[in-house]
């Protein structure tokens, strides 16, 4: 689990991914992702920097 959260707070600092909590009640810790324009960008054609993730 740690390397999971680990994994997607490296997505965040570098802005491939945005995720925001889905869940309203306080028993709910849905959350949910999605691809930033520069994540986008990178899954299509690549980051120029190897080794960035």
């Amino acid at each position: 689990m740690a390397q999971v959260e680990y994994a997607i707070g490296q997505l965040r600092d570098k802005e491939i991914i945005i995720s925001r909590k889905l869940g309203a009640g306080g028993f709910d810790h849905t959350n949910w992702y999605a691809f930033t324009e520069y994540g986008m960008k990178i899954m299509k054609w690549g980051d120029e920097h190897e080794g960035y993730c």
